[in-house]
């Protein structure tokens, strides 16, 4: 199997589809996932909140998400940001320690999210971890990066 194949993201080739007021998907992800835990649950691929909800069943820790879709207009994060793309394939994820970390990384990477930051410790250890299946040319994967 050629590297490319390893790391393809499994929502490469599906057709994108937003997750509307209306979409199946918010009673497949339910409880695990409320539309109240999203920022713009509207805005999010129904594909990629179907692969989350694998990987927070799988991670069992819980998932508080800190940020989803985000205006592509605006000056929050880089332009190139996967939050900005619609619909959108990306959280950021707040975690309470290391063991919450690695779970969710370890998950995320797994089942085929192929683009994961690892956000700085606060000093009570929790931190961001940002997951992301982003498939466009512009925003290369596989990735894993860190800020501190």
């Amino acid at each position: 199997m050629g590297y490319q194949m390893i790391w393809d993201s499994p929502l490469a080739r599906k057709n994108p589809s937003t997750a509307g007021i209306d979409h199946p998907i918010w009673e497949i992800i339910a409880p695990e996932f409320m539309i109240d835990e999203f920022n713009s649950p509207y805005e999010m691929d129904a594909n990629f909140l179907k692969l989350l909800y694998r990987v927070r069943l799988e991670a069992g820790v819980p998932f508080r998400i800190t940020s989803d879709a985000r205006d592509p207009d605006g000056n929050v994060g880089v332009g190139k940001s996967a939050h900005k793309k619609r619909p959108c394939k990306a959280v950021d994820l707040k975690v309470k320690n290391s063991f919450e970390r690695m779970r969710v990384v370890a998950s995320a990477i797994r089942n085929g999210i192929n683009r994961v930051g690892v956000y700085p410790a606060n000093d009570d250890g929790s931190g961001v971890v940002h997951l992301d299946a982003e498939t466009d040319p512009e925003n290369p994967n596989p990735r894993l990066w860190t800020s501190y």
